[in-house]
């Protein structure tokens, strides 16, 4: 498991309150390409919620999104197409 530092934009929000809309904007669009990537894989995460985007420093850039828990997913997909690794 990979250990992060930062915190959950619920923590965030309880923090800082209202949020810049250029932090926003860049928070929401993370958030919908980390969802492009699960959906592409066959994963629906169905508990999307402040607590569960984590926001974290990669490569010097502030508030990356790790999207958390996927605990309650649904793989949509049937297993046989479920992407997978492929062996070369």
């Amino acid at each position: 498991m990979e250990l992060l530092e930062g915190e959950s934009l619920g923590e965030t929000l309880v923090r800082e309150g209202q949020l810049a809309i250029p932090r926003v904007i860049d928070i929401i669009a993370q958030t919908g390409d980390a969802l492009i990537e699960a959906h592409s894989l066959g994963y629906v995460h169905r508990d999307l919620k402040p607590r569960n985007i984590f926001l974290t420093i990669r490569k010097n850039q502030h508030d990356f999104v790790k999207l958390l828990n996927f605990g309650l997913s649904k793989l949509i997909l049937p297993d046989a197409a479920a992407a997978r690794p492929s062996c070369p």
